[in-house]
């Protein structure tokens, strides 16, 4: 009688636990920004000399292309 009380005791709590996690929910965020707004943060990364000039002509490149 033992073994039949742990084992429904055992399928309870792990029914239990699969059930919170189908019941959670998650949360997305989606940025959007435009081409101007990549390459206007881009050349301010540039004139504080975050980037050279190099890397900016690279990383300009390379968004132009995803357009």
């Amino acid at each position: 009688m033992k073994f039949y009380i742990i084992i429904l005791s055992v399928l309870l709590f792990t029914s239990c636990g699969a059930i919170s996690l189908f019941n959670k929910t998650s949360e997305t965020t989606n940025i959007t920004t435009t081409v101007g707004d990549e390459l206007i943060g881009l050349q301010k990364a540039l004139d504080v000399g975050v980037i050279t000039e190099e890397e900016y002509n690279q990383m300009k490149k390379k968004i132009l292309q995803r357009y």
